[in-house]
């Protein structure tokens, strides 16, 4: 029987690949997979923010994701819909 290891955002792939593999590999694996729940929960907020018009808490939120992931294809993508969206880049940085 595996042991639960029961993800706070819902998915258990990475978890039960942790558990099929040694020890060793398991927290790295862990530990990736937490870091890109969060990168993706920042940038979800942002996306949120954007279309709400909160351009500020929006940028704040994908540079978030981007210090916790800086080649984060959905976070960089977004931060540039955003410098070309907004009415004024300097009041969004």
């Amino acid at each position: 029987m595996l042991p639960d290891h029961s993800c706070r955002c819902g998915c258990e792939s990475a978890f039960i690949a942790a558990v099929l593999l040694d020890s060793a590999l398991e927290s790295s694996i862990v530990r990736s997979h937490h870091m890109a729940c969060a990168c993706m929960s920042s940038v979800a907020n942002g996306v949120d923010h954007f279309k709400h018009g909160r351009l500020t808490e929006a940028m704040q939120m994908f540079n978030k994701a981007l210090q916790i992931d800086d080649d984060n294809v959905e976070a960089l993508v977004a931060r540039g819909a955003l410098y070309v969206c907004s009415p004024c880049c300097c009041s969004v940085v």
